[in-house]
C-alpha cells in the first residue's frame, strides 16, 4: 500500500499542481493585459514628460526673452522721458527768447519813434528858425533897400 498511497498522493499533488497552474495561468492572463496597458501608459507618460521638459525649457527661454524686451522698453521709456524733458526745456527757453526779442524790438521801435519825433521837432524848430531868419533878412533888406 505504501506505493499505492504514494501514487494516490502523487495524483493528488499533481491535481493540486494542475489547479495551481491553471489558477496562475488565469491570474497571469488577468494581470498581463493591465500590465501591458500600464507599460504603454508609462511609455506615453515618459514621452509626455520629455515633451513637457522641452516646452518648459522653451518657455523659460521665451520668458527670458520677454524679460529682456521689457528691460529694453523700460530703458527706452526712460530715454523718452529724458528727451521729453529736454524738449520742454528748449521750448521754454525758446519762448523766453521770443518774448525778450519782442520786448527788445518794441523798445527799439519806441526809441526810434521817439528819436524820429525829436528829429521832426528839431526840423520844425530849424525850419521855424530859418523862416524867422529869412523874414529878418527880408526886413533888413527892405529897410536898407539893397537889391536882392
Amino acid at each position: 500500500r505504501p506505493h499505492k498511497d504514494q501514487v494516490g498522493e502523487m495524483k493528488l499533488i499533481e491535481q493540486q499542481l494542475s489547479k495551481d497552474a491553471h489558477f496562475f495561468q488565469n491570474a497571469h492572463k488577468k494581470l498581463s493585459l493591465p500590465l501591458r496597458k500600464h507599460r504603454k501608459l508609462a511609455m506615453t507618460l515618459k514621452q509626455d514628460l520629455e515633451q513637457y521638459q522641452k516646452e518648459k525649457v522653451a518657455l523659460r527661454e521665451s520668458l527670458d526673452h520677454v524679460h529682456g524686451l521689457e528691460e529694453k522698453i523700460k530703458a527706452k521709456k526712460w530715454e523718452q522721458e529724458v528727451l521729453t524733458q529736454k524738449i520742454e526745456e528748449i521750448v521754454a527757453k525758446e519762448e523766453k527768447v521770443k518774448k525778450r526779442l519782442a520786448r527788445d524790438i518794441s523798445e527799439v521801435q519806441q526809441k526810434e519813434g521817439f528819436k524820429n519825433l525829436l528829429l521832426e521837432k528839431k526840423i520844425e524848430t530849424m525850419n521855424a528858425d530859418i523862416d524867422t531868419t529869412n523874414a529878418a533878412l527880408k526886413e533888413i533888406m527892405n529897410s536898407t533897400q539893397l537889391p536882392p
